[in-house]
């Protein structure tokens, strides 16, 4: 699988980072009626670029500054909230975020850039 020269070029200018990977798979609905989110098992992705969203792009995207967001390279076809009924999660650096928007090059370069949003944790 060819992880596509912006990947590439990122992971060589920025030590690839180790992530945890949830898939989405679809609601069930648990025995008091509620549909839950439901997630494949955890995978363990080694080659991703995780890099932050400068603040003065929060106000451009319409971002809350109340939460943090970093822009995600995974060489996985996740998606975010916008493709489906919940996103994918991701846990790195002790939080769980979770994609909240993508650009989607699987299909063409072999991954998918992401913006994930995760709890301020500081």
């Amino acid at each position: 699988m060819s992880l596509g020269n912006l990947l590439l070029k990122a992971l060589s200018a920025v030590p690839p980072s180790s992530l945890v990977y949830k898939k989405f798979l679809g609601n069930k609905r648990a025995p008091n009626g509620m549909l839950l989110p439901n997630y494949d098992e955890p995978v363990v992705i080694s080659n991703a670029s995780i890099q932050p969203v400068p603040t003065r792009i929060y106000q451009m995207l319409g971002l809350d500054f109340q939460r943090e967001y970093r822009r995600v390279f995974v060489p996985t076809s996740a998606v975010s909230l916008e493709k489906q009924l919940s996103p994918d999660i991701f846990e790195f650096d002790g939080n769980t975020w979770r994609s909240v928007g993508n650009t989607p090059w699987h299909s063409y370069d072999g991954w998918n850039e992401l913006i994930v949003v995760g709890d301020k944790t500081r």
